[in-house]
């Protein structure tokens, strides 16, 4: 089993692993709901299905046993009959992205592959970063005809991605693997820390961009921690400046006024059409014993709840509820067992749970690839955890039994 075991963490990734890797952060649409990072996807669900024909069966624990108890609870929605094609799309949704979970948390059985892998979407994140920033230096000059391609209504940055919204999370989620896939230097932190505000700022979202204001001040302050209080006063007064040249240069556009909230259609904290899809949802805590069927809410009410917690609640029932919180629960309990913690990279992924977890409060994360991802991330651990007390239960000496004296 041992050596097994260092086979496999020896192994180089397969092109499929580094494409599926690569193109996370990128979500250009195709055809059928599907994304061009979905294609990688799907040719690792084949290896991974002919493998089980093969006899290779795949783990079943207490992660997938709630995945699968979920799922049975979205079956007992009460308008799932009447909204039948909402149903079967997020249904199919979500088992298609539980399967590229479930493989990707089985892949990652080494720290050599955890690594490769955050270090592989860390540098695709990055390059997107830089993409979308020489696009809005570049946008309303001569290069507009090219560059207006790379934004939705209202001028909100959203390539590549067909939403703002989506572009937000996955750059909120991603962009920590991006800081701690290595150590970066003061310099290309900074780089990275510019180009970051400039791209949530202009995606004008509010709870992204302080979500990734907080981000940056975490990762400069507790990761990248210096033992200097003249150091950490100058960084502070450093990031200050930034902060205030983005505001200088940028703070007339719609987007960026949007996302520090100073527009008095959309105030802060809340705004309007938000609190009426929150009243709509409380309006069914009737039927909260059933739920409304997976997807079925925006079938009947056309308002999509943007609250991935509340929209289990309203559409699975407390059983779905309850399920879906035991299944995050699962992941966080083997993520924080991991041997790793502490680590540059586990400092990382702790800040993108957290990335997803604030998403989910202002978003529906259930069909998010990048927030599964991170998901699986997190559940890998679960390998250094048992690789741990494997190597405990092999550095115990073992007492043989002393044979017992007869009695004359």
């Amino acid at each position: 089993m041992t050596q097994l075991c260092n086979e496999k963490s020896t192994d180089q990734f397969s092109r499929w692993w580094a494409a599926y890797f690569l193109l996370l952060p990128f979500g250009q649409p195709l055809t059928r709901g599907l994304v061009i990072g979905d294609l990688p996807a799907i040719a690792l669900m084949v290896i991974s299905f002919a493998a089980v024909f093969r006899g290779k069966l795949p783990e079943i624990g207490k992660t997938e046993a709630w995945f699968i108890f979920l799922t049975g609870c979205s079956l007992l929605g009460i308008e799932l009959t009447r909204a039948p094609d909402f149903y079967l799309k997020e249904l199919t949704s979500m088992v298609f992205l539980f399967v590229c979970f479930k493989i990707t948390a089985d892949f990652l059985n080494s720290e050599e592959r955890l690594a490769k892998a955050i270090e592989l979407t860390g540098k695709a994140a990055a390059t997107l970063l830089l993409i979308n920033s020489v696009v809005l230096l570049s946008h309303k000059t001569m290069a507009l005809e090219f560059t207006s391609r790379f934004f939705s209504a209202g001028e909100k940055l959203s390539w590549p991605f067909e939403f703002s919204g989506q572009l937000g999370i996955s750059l909120t989620v991603l962009f920590p693997l991006t800081l701690c896939a290595r150590r970066l230097t003061g310099i290309q932190r900074a780089i990275i820390y510019s180009m970051m505000l400039l791209n949530t700022g202009a995606i004008a979202s509010r709870s992204v961009f302080w979500l990734s204001m907080f981000q940056v001040i975490y990762i400069e302050f507790f990761v990248y921690a210096e033992n200097s209080t003249k150091r950490n006063i100058f960084k502070l007064l450093l990031l200050a400046c930034a902060a205030g040249l983005l505001v200088m240069f940028f703070g007339e556009s719609y987007s960026f006024q949007r996302s520090l909230g100073q527009l008095e259609s959309s105030p802060l904290i809340f705004d309007e059409p938000r609190v009426a899809t929150l009243r709509e949802a409380l309006r069914t805590l009737p039927t909260w014993l059933q739920g409304y069927g997976l997807g079925c809410f925006k079938a009947f009410h056309e308002l999509e709840i943007h609250n991935t917690p509340l929209s289990l609640l309203v559409e699975t029932g407390f059983a779905g509820f309850l399920a879906a919180t035991a299944f995050i629960a699962s992941i966080f309990i083997a993520f924080w067992r991991s041997r790793l913690r502490h680590s540059l990279l586990w400092h990382g992924l702790l800040l993108s749970l957290i990335a997803v977890m604030a998403n989910g409060m202002f978003r529906n994360l259930v069909s998010s690839r990048v927030s599964w991802f991170i998901l699986a991330l997190c559940l890998s651990h679960r390998h250094f955890q048992q690789q741990a007390s494997r190597a405990a239960l092999a550095d115990t000496p073992t007492i043989e039994p002393q044979p017992q004296q007869c009695r004359q």
